[in-house]
């Protein structure tokens, strides 16, 4: 009976609020909860004027409050519970994080898909054609598009706020879309890292390296498989999942899931970013450029980084009670780990587009110099540098240099790849053909074998 005594002027105080007396208000409060409202309002010394303040404005107290409330009751008197609450501080400002959420959202589309677009229309306009690894990017947008607007809703719904400050109707609601991000991440995960190995497996056709790509890529949709129909039925019936009005569920440790999936993915994440480094030191090219070609394909590691950042979270709120309020750094490094892996995967493809406008752009400076009604006159013996507007390197040559990057009369009819190429140089001798004070006609050829390196992304 005595904590009941600390309720009082609880009560008293929502009867002087609204219509019903502190009877009234005392029988609609679950019994459960009698104790959790007697200790936070122990402090309140019967001091009825400032009851709303105490309690509103004291997050440690409603957060100590909601916690005892649910462990002690059941998931219905939880919400009764939190009616009374709501009611009671409903005057008062409700802390909120959604901000967090919709901004690394919005930040990282605004990033993320114009790369992939990018991408997308360089590989058609300059190998005429879409890769294996390109329509799995597709996929990964897809999915990584509908784990965007799952956060966004979840944020306008209550996500970033505090558990006890949620509207009682969206409670059911956020935890549906929750289960649907988590399934979504699942597969977004996968298919980001196969997409990945698909590249390595164009790039280095090697038949042993193929079978490590064949294993690498077999575990990952091993992986896919298991956590998503782990995560999918975590608790039967399934509706339990998000209907918690229903007592009568088994479900698994799901902490135990998300901490062994965590796992694995950063070692997935370790292995594919190793996984290219012995090839690349086989290739018969300079060390400057092996290592060149090893920071493009390290480039992914910083989606393990964000990997890693998350797992941090993950364990850090592993038991919360207030989920709504603790989950947004999970929720937020969960999507700046897609958004980060899809960017990196995504902009080493824009390296033939670069050169492409490089090369334009480095054409337009030299016609407009040679342009210029002043210039030095060449002498008898030189060789007619490569001038766009004169003799025989006319504008066509040069829009030709300007898209040799991109056209399908490049080595490998636009092929990105490590081939061995046959460069004619040649050079002007006194006594030779190209010499005007001569008759001689004799040619004086050197053939040089040279390697060239366009990287396929």
């Amino acid at each position: 009976m005595q904590p009941l005594l600390y309720c009082l002027p609880y009560f008293a105080w929502l009867a002087q609020a609204g219509a019903l007396t502190p009877a009234e208000l005392l029988a609609q409060t679950p019994r459960c909860t009698h104790r959790c409202i007697a200790d936070a309002l122990a402090g309140l010394n019967g001091d009825l004027s400032n009851v709303a303040s105490y309690v509103c404005e004291n997050t440690t107290l409603q957060s100590e409050l909601s916690t005892c409330t649910q462990t002690s009751c059941l998931y219905a008197d939880q919400v009764n519970a939190a009616k009374l609450e709501t009611e009671l501080c409903a005057a008062f400002p409700k802390a909120s994080r959604s901000h967090d959420v919709n901004r690394a959202i919005i930040v990282g589309c605004a990033l993320v898909f114009p790369t992939i677009a990018l991408r997308l229309y360089t590989r058609v306009t300059c190998t005429g054609r879409l890769w294996a690894d390109d329509y799995a990017t597709i996929l990964a947008a897809v999915l990584l598009a509908s784990l965007a607007i799952i956060d966004l809703c979840s944020a306008h719904l209550g996500l970033g706020m505090h558990y006890w400050t949620i509207p009682t109707g969206h409670g059911i609601l956020i935890l549906k879309l929750f289960y649907a991000e988590s399934i979504i991440y699942t597969l977004l995960l996968i298919t980001s890292k196969i997409s990945i190995l698909l590249l390595y497996a164009r790039l280095f056709p090697v038949q042993t390296f193929l079978w490590v790509i064949k294993g690498l890529g077999a575990f990952l949709g091993c992986h896919g498989v298991l956590y998503v129909l782990l995560i999918a039925m975590q608790c039967l019936p399934v509706y339990t999942i998000w209907d918690r009005y229903v007592t009568d569920r088994k479900c698994i440790d799901v902490t135990a899931v998300a901490y062994s999936s965590g796992a694995l993915s950063i070692l997935e994440d370790v292995a594919i970013l190793l996984l290219p480094i012995p090839q690349v030191w086989q290739l018969k090219i300079d060390r400057r450029r092996q290592l060149g070609l090893i920071a493009i394909f390290s480039i992914g590691s910083f989606a393990c980084f964000t990997s890693m950042i998350r797992m941090k979270f993950v364990v850090q709120y592993n038991a919360t009670f207030d989920a709504t309020w603790n989950n947004v750094d999970i929720i937020v490094w969960s999507a700046i780990e897609q958004f980060t892996a899809m960017f990196c995967g995504s902009l080493p493809a824009l390296r033939l587009l670069f050169i492409r406008a490089h090369r334009r752009a480095s054409a337009e400076i030299r016609q407009r110099y040679d342009n210029m009604p002043s210039r030095a006159l060449p002498s008898k013996n030189s060789i007619p540098t490569q001038s766009p507007s004169r003799g025989i390197w006319n504008n066509q040559a040069a829009d030709t240099q300007a898209n040799s990057a991109c056209t399908g009369n490049q080595i490998g009819q636009g092929e990105d790849g490590i081939r061995v190429t046959t460069v004619v140089q040649v050079s002007q001798e006194p006594g030779t053909w190209l010499d005007d004070s001569t008759q001689n006609h004799d040619e004086d050829v050197e053939v040089t074998n040279r390697t060239r390196i366009v990287t396929r992304r």
